[in-house]
């Protein structure tokens, strides 16, 4: 994060935004593995969201929709990690898509 504000690839003052937008731009640039694994912090939730919210689901099978997700990056190993990530994804799919599932557990599940 600090070689981004450094280089002058992000803005402090947007940084979630900035740094969304950079991961999304050089995604065929960035280890997908390391992204997946950096995205499923604790700390990094905030950027998680920003992350998933960036993509538009809407009108999508459930099924296209995550094979479009899971194609941004990896899911690490640790199962804490995957259940904030697709989380994440099941709450966005839901928020886009409210006539597919009845609740964003639905989704999730």
């Amino acid at each position: 994060m600090e070689v981004l504000k450094t280089s002058d690839q992000i803005e402090e003052e947007n940084q979630i935004d900035e740094i969304v937008k950079f991961l999304h731009r050089n995604g065929a640039y960035i280890n997908k593995t390391k992204l997946g694994d950096f995205l499923g912090e604790p700390e990094r939730i905030e950027l998680l969201g920003g992350f998933v919210d960036y993509m538009d689901f809407t009108s999508m099978e459930f099924d296209s929709a995550l094979r479009t997700f899971l194609s941004k990056f990896r899911l690490p190993g640790e199962a804490q990690k995957i259940d904030r990530i697709m989380e994440k994804f099941a709450n966005r799919y839901h928020t886009l898509n409210k006539d597919i599932f009845p609740t964003e557990d639905h989704a999730y599940l």
